[in-house]
């Protein structure tokens, strides 16, 4: 799993797309909101509070009939000031510390099939597309809400989300931050880095 950049280089990256500390930056894609939501968490990361996703992404804003331009924007630079936020961040060292701690939830959002050939022991698999209802639309907030208790998540406890390289573990990052989750981290080297390791418990399904 590949390290992030460093924090000067995020910050001067944040500042070149003309975001500063009072900007409200509104992201989307055509991914479903995988590289959205990796820098809502990015932006949540490096002490940023004024972030947003645009619900279903460029489909939903060209099915809209909203307007659309070939023209290449460019932000004024800015100057961006990141305040770093531990409390967003988890390392394959946390999430080893959370093993047989019940106040601790780490969920692994693969697809079935992947977390099946291997998976860190205690993860629950929590596929990151159950967050989206039709259209690519996310679920409504009491759907999502009643998504995740099922599987046992609640607000009081300490949330780490992994996935397959960083990127989708945001996206399920963004879900409970939208449902108002205040412990919620992003193991964000993943089990690229987990399943490579070769010194960390593995489970493969039987």
């Amino acid at each position: 799993g590949g390290a992030l950049r460093s924090i000067p280089d995020l910050a001067r990256m944040i500042g070149d797309l003309g975001i500063d500390a009072t900007t409200r930056a509104i992201f989307y894609d055509d991914a479903n909101g995988l590289h959205a939501a990796r820098m809502f968490w990015l932006l949540e990361y490096l002490g940023h509070r004024h972030a947003s996703l645009l619900d279903g992404g460029w489909a939903a804003w060209q099915a809209a009939g909203l307007p659309v331009s070939k023209e290449m924007r460019r932000a004024e630079p800015a100057s961006f000031a990141p305040a770093v936020t531990p409390r967003r961040h988890a390392t394959a060292d946390l999430v080893l510390a959370t093993r047989d701690t019940p106040e601790t939830l780490v969920i692994d959002v693969r697809p079935p099939e992947l977390h099946a050939r291997g998976h860190i022991p205690w993860a629950v698999n929590i596929p990151w597309k159950r967050n989206l209802g039709e259209a690519g639309l996310m679920k409504s907030a009491d759907a999502l809400r009643a998504h995740f208790e099922a599987f046992g998540v609640s607000p009081e406890q300490q949330v780490i989300i992994h996935c397959q390289n960083g990127l989708a573990s945001s996206h399920s990052y963004f879900a409970l931050r939208l449902l108002g989750h205040p412990l919620v981290r992003v193991y964000h080297r993943s089990w690229a880095e987990w399943g490579d390791a070769g010194d960390l418990p593995v489970a493969v399904a039987s």
